[in-house]
């Protein structure tokens, strides 16, 4: 035996303890297994049942114990593909780029043609500083038929041209085999073979290039001859490139935001408003829709002098955004740049017009922002936050500036009848509920409480309940002595309910209103009397044999008819 062999007895316990594993997994117990299969390995680290029963079940074990697996599978099996890629992945995690190198590469000598091993490779050696296997590298991807990615190929030939390479003939191969994938490739190639020649020699260069190109590349060839047209301060022949660019790829982004500028630079309106008008056709977004249309209305109002052109442009901005809040504001910001404030509060009101009411919410409050902070006019303000509201009346923004405005012009009388006007277009009980719930609530902050209480009490009457209504029509009775709103309130709470108690609450409750408050013992009686009928409370009871009584002592007529009623 070696010296560095383990003891007989040790290899038994690891065998024995792959055994039992083995049998835990067949029982599909495979946690049990694991832990079987993993005192296997700390008992004999070479135990092959064991090493390869972690490996198949690698994707339920930690970190450590899957690179355990890893590697002892590695012992075991040797080297095939899969494992190989595994292992990569474990010293790519890791960082151990020396083991990440000897995997990539052993996997190389496993499957040469295997396209996306090849590409990774070339990046790899891309990354490094080793001249020679990166040439040897290149030269083996472009070996292979499906190899076609060619920015990994043109980043490994800048890269041989960086350690002093000679990158021109594999970069002519390279332009061969993956040119048409690339056009940047052939520029580049082209650049690299033209780079000591006059600049013309570089246009013939290019323009050679854009001759034997597909169709799909001619485009950035072009592109790239406009570059250098633009390098050489050639604006003209720039141009001219770009638009022949353009007939080969219509609306190109680069292409018509370069001949952007440089019409701009050369004042000349009509060209400059038939390249943005392609840039408005272009524009894949709502947002770049916009912005194009602020750049004609630019153009339109600067260059051409057009302010109703540019109008209509910052129109359809408006028109265009729907309900979406920051292109109604893009297109509001531009209006106001154009026009008084007061014109763009009627532009905005007409358009609002034109859109359904949910659509035109955000124009109405738009207009009557601007109309109160730019305009400086709170009175036009208010009313067209009215006008607003007879054609939106469910904006809850507007009615919120409405209110506020009434108040603050106390334009009270106008606040009350544009109330009516929404109760009577309302939709539903609950829209009618709401609506004076919310006039009632302006009232009180106009400081007229009898008005607020009678809101109140309609509130209460559209939909009667103990709840916030009542308690502001309570407060407000009792404020003003007024207790007849309350006294109605409590009857009806009393009447709707079924349970014995509240009903009793209530009914005391109005006929104590009536007796202490409105001086009316007769109203008392006759509201304990009911609810004694109703109930059969005894406390009821005695309260209206009560009031019987000081309704005799007042008028035998009277008490006659009470003791009468109660008997």
């Amino acid at each position: 035996r070696r010296v560095d062999e383990p003891e007989e007895s040790v290899v038994a316990d690891a065998n024995a303890l792959a055994v039992d594993a083995l049998e835990a997994e067949r029982r599909g117990d495979v946690p049990a297994a694991l832990e079987l299969a993993k005192r296997a390995f700390d008992t004999h680290p070479g135990q092959a049942q064991a090493l390869l029963l972690l490996y198949e079940h690698r994707d339920k074990l930690d970190r450590d114990w899957a690179r355990k697996a890893v590697f002892g599978a590695r012992t075991c099996l040797g080297d095939n593909v899969s494992l190989l890629a595994e292992l990569a992945r474990i010293a790519k995690a890791d960082g151990d780029t020396a083991l990440y190198d000897e995997a990539i590469e052993m996997r190389f000598q496993l499957a040469p043609q295997d396209a996306a091993l090849v590409q990774k490779r070339l990046e790899l050696r891309t990354a490094g500083s080793d001249l020679s296997a990166l040439e040897q590298s290149v030269r083996d991807a472009l070996a292979v038929d499906r190899f076609d990615h060619a920015p990994t190929m043109r980043a490994a030939l800048r890269r041989i041209h960086e350690l002093g390479g000679d990158a021109l003939e594999p970069g002519l191969r390279a332009v061969e085999r993956l040119g048409g994938n690339d056009p940047s490739l052939v520029v580049w190639v082209t650049e690299l073979s033209e780079r000591d020649a006059r600049p013309h020699m570089r246009v013939l260069a290019l323009e050679h290039a854009f001759a034997r190109a597909r169709d799909a590349d001619k485009g950035h060839i072009l592109q790239t001859l406009a570059a250098h047209f633009r390098d050489q301060g050639n604006s003209a022949a720039e141009a001219r490139t770009l638009v022949r660019a353009l007939a080969v790829a219509p609306y190109h982004p680069g292409a018509l935001e370069r001949l952007t500028e440089i019409y701009s630079a050369a004042g000349d309106p009509d060209r400059l408003m038939a390249v943005l008008s392609l840039r408005l056709e272009a524009a894949p977004h709502p947002d770049d829709r916009a912005a194009r249309l602020r750049d004609l209305a630019a153009a339109a109002l600067h260059l051409a002098g057009d302010r109703n052109r540019a109008l209509g442009f910052v129109q359809a901005i408006i028109d265009e955004a729907g309900d979406d809040p920051i292109r109604i504001a893009f297109g509001i910001r531009a209006l106001i740049a154009l026009h008084r404030p007061t014109d763009v509060v009627g532009l905005l009101a007409e358009q609002a017009m034109r859109r359904d009411p949910k659509g035109a919410a955000p124009l109405w409050i738009h207009a009557v922002a601007i109309a109160e902070t730019e305009a400086q006019d709170k009175s036009l303000a208010l009313a067209t936050a009215i006008k607003g509201l007879g054609h939106t009346p469910q904006s809850a923004g507007l009615l919120l500036a409405f209110e506020r405005l009434a108040l603050e012009i106390g334009e009270f009388e106008s606040g009350r009848a544009v109330y009516r006007t929404l109760m009577d277009r309302a939709l539903g009980m609950h829209g009618r509920r709401a609506l004076a719930y919310r006039e009632a609530r302006w009232l009180q902050r106009a400081g007229d409480t009898r008005a607020a209480l009678d809101a109140y009490a309609q509130t209460f009457a559209l939909s009667p309940s103990g709840g916030v209504v009542f308690a502001s029509l309570e407060h407000l009775a009792q404020e003003l002595g007024e207790w007849e709103p309350l006294i109605a309130a409590c009857m009806t709470l009393a009447e709707r309910t079924s349970d014995a108690d509240t009903r009793v609450r209530h009914f005391a409750r109005a006929a104590d209103l009536c007796e202490t408050e409105v001086g009316s013992p007769r109203r008392a009686f006759e509201a304990y009397l009911r609810a004694w009928r109703e109930t059969g409370n005894d406390g009821m009871k005695t309260d209206a044999h009560r009031l019987a009584k000081v309704l005799a002592e007042r008028s035998p007529t009277d008490g006659a008819d009470a003791y009468s009623a109660y008997i």
